[in-house]
């Protein structure tokens, strides 16, 4: 983990915490020196106080060193900028494929996720007495496919590991206000989950949480009656093809249990399902649905409704998961920039 060399001053009896420099870190060369050693040394240099002086006073801003978590606990006391908040913890072979997972969705989605490792990974184990664990992966290091592909043969696949995830919490839009009482048996639900909720009090609102706040899930009121829910997905969908949503036209409260199991489970499932059904190839629409949809559209073209746009974006949506329809969301985004 990097921490600037002042912060590392500041900790009374350093010494005791019995922490190292990090071998990887090119001004590991200059501790062969302030320690007097040769360079061939197979030595593990302890952080030590005077180390540290003699590091400032070579100009040296910062420094990786391995950590430990009682240590960590008292760098955060002193800087606790230089820590995110932890989302969970995961074994490291499934924090590897999230990881990768995210890194294949940002290529297609404008939204941007990532995994940042919340503690150092280092290598398996020792081979022999002479073989020392390496840091593979720094505390504070995101997932990328280079950063995967350079570790995932050489860690412990099984160690649980601190994590944070960019998406976290979950987004609310039921725009019928005359359905309270399924607002307020969700938000009862989701409050009993002690997670984040953003509740989205019109449209605009929907996609500038969803933009700003990255939530990973999107709970959506009335979707087969309200315009605003239709829209709101239209357009979800379209920023990022990888939302995760669920549909509520009636209050969970009368299987509570299982929904808030249903949400829960959602909440934190991997995107490998959504993933294969991007990729799917898709059929053929048929003909007959193919022609009701085009006469939708030319009845568009000569007069124009904003409700009728949004019907026939929907209905092309509901057959995109399994038939080719890019041809007809062409026409129908031809008639929106006319």
């Amino acid at each position: 983990m990097k921490i600037p060399i002042k912060n590392l001053l500041e900790i009374n009896d350093i010494e005791r915490y019995e922490v190292t420099f990090n071998r990887a870190d090119p001004i590991y060369t200059a501790i062969f020196v302030i320690a007097g050693k040769s360079s061939s040394s197979n030595t593990d240099f302890s952080v030590t106080k005077e180390r540290l002086d003699k590091l400032k006073a070579r100009d040296n801003t910062s420094i990786s060193i391995r950590t430990n978590k009682e240590f960590r606990k008292v760098l955060k006391d002193i800087n606790p900028s230089l820590f995110q908040q932890v989302s969970g913890k995961m074994r490291l072979n499934d924090l590897l494929d999230l990881g990768r997972e995210y890194e294949m969705m940002n290529y297609k989605s404008q939204k941007r996720r990532h995994i940042t490792v919340l503690e150092d990974v280092c290598t398996a184990g020792s081979r022999s007495i002479l073989t020392r664990q390496q840091i593979m992966l720094e505390y504070g290091t995101k997932l990328t496919l280079k950063a995967v592909s350079k570790v995932q043969n050489e860690v412990d696949p099984v160690k649980e590991t601190e994590y944070s995830d960019s998406e976290e919490g979950v987004l609310v839009f039921i725009p019928d206000t005359k359905d309270f009482k399924l607002k307020v048996d969700l938000f009862a639900i989701l409050a009993s989950m002690d997670m984040e909720i953003y509740d989205a009090k019109d449209l605009k609102e929907v996609l500038e949480l969803y933009k700003t706040k990255s939530p990973k899930l999107v709970i959506l009121g009335e979707i087969h009656n309200s315009l605003d829910s239709k829209v709101a997905l239209l357009e979800l969908e379209k920023y990022d093809p990888y939302i995760k949503k669920l549909n509520y036209i009636k209050s969970p409260a009368e299987n509570r249990k299982f929904e808030t199991e249903r949400i829960k489970n959602y909440y934190y499932s991997g995107y490998t399902e959504l993933l294969d059904l991007m990729n799917k190839k898709r059929g053929i629409l048929p003909g007959e649905v193919r022609m009701n949809i085009m006469d939708a559209i030319g009845r568009l073209e000569v007069s124009y409704l904003h409700k009728n746009y949004v019907e026939t974006a929907f209905t092309i949506r509901q057959f995109s998961r399994a038939f080719n329809v890019s041809s007809l969301w062409n026409m129908l985004e031809n008639i929106k920039t006319r």
